[in-house]
């Protein structure tokens, strides 16, 4: 087995180092911080002189191809995302955005162009009614490090990872804030629901406005499916105004607020 350098500066690559450091005794074993280096240059010398390099959670680009061709570097990455369906950022977001019934995990070559590379090691799991993107990122944040091993197992035994196969191609773009703000009058009340659940800290809440003010949205507290209202407007005041009814273009969804809003029934949510 060779040795192993992991970088990045989350909790996926702490968690990637940790236990590779308690199955493989006999290996060298590091973990690099690249915000520790001001410069790119640097970071590649120290990278280069591993055989195998774990890229975990990085949120800068490395010359790939550098190190693959010209120093010999096995460069791994970790994608919380079907490949090739799930390609580029936020993908955990992106797959409870729209409403998927599982995700999955893959450890894949790093290549120059992001996330095409052949994969060493998946898995899949079921996403529950009730998961948030804290329940996936967990789930997949417990999980790379098995696959992590695997993929070096591969390495070791010379046997080459699996090319991307499939016709449903697609790449996401990073997530802002302003991509959580809901808007009542254009998304059915589970759509609604699937982006309150993508959208928890640490990542922006998902929000909506009223009158100039943002109300921060905590939670979904149940559906209805069979209410028909007009899409955006209040059918439901409770809790002191913490919680609130209002009709989506498909049902009505009950929602708990960070914040107490000034409605009442009858009001309308601006669409």
């Amino acid at each position: 087995m060779q040795d192993v350098i992991v970088v990045g500066s989350n909790n996926r690559s702490n968690q990637i180092y940790e236990y590779l450091k308690n199955k493989l005794h006999k290996q060298k074993i590091q973990i690099l911080s690249p915000s520790e280096y001001s410069k790119i240059d640097e970071l590649i010398e120290i990278i280069s002189e591993f055989k195998v390099c774990v890229l975990a959670g990085l949120s800068v680009r490395l010359p790939v191809e550098h190190l693959n061709k010209v120093n010999h570097t096995e460069v791994l990455t970790c994608h919380a995302g079907k490949l090739p369906e799930y390609r580029g950022s936020s993908p955990l977001n992106w797959c409870l955005i729209r409403g998927e019934t599982s995700f999955d995990i893959s450890v894949i070559r790093a290549t120059e162009k992001f996330d095409e590379g052949p994969i060493y090691a998946s898995r899949r799991f079921d996403i529950r009614d009730d998961y948030k993107i804290n329940d996936l990122r967990s789930i997949a944040e417990k999980n790379f490090p098995q696959l992590v091993l695997v993929a070096l197992q591969m390495i070791a035994l010379d046997i080459s990872p699996t090319p991307q196969v499939g016709t449903n191609i697609s790449y996401y773009p990073r997530r802002s804030a302003e991509d959580s703000e809901v808007q009542f009058g254009f998304l059915k009340a589970k759509d609604i629901n699937n982006l309150i659940r993508a959208s928890q800290p640490p990542h922006p809440l998902a929000h909506f406005y009223h009158n100039g003010e943002k109300y921060e949205i905590d939670y979904t507290e149940s559906i209805d499916t069979t209410f028909h209202g007009i899409p955006g407007k209040v059918y439901r005041v409770k809790k002191n105004n913490l919680c609130l009814g209002i009709a989506t273009t498909e049902g009505l969804i009950n929602l708990s607020l960070k914040q107490p809003i000034d409605v009442q029934i009858y009001d309308r949510i601006k669409c």
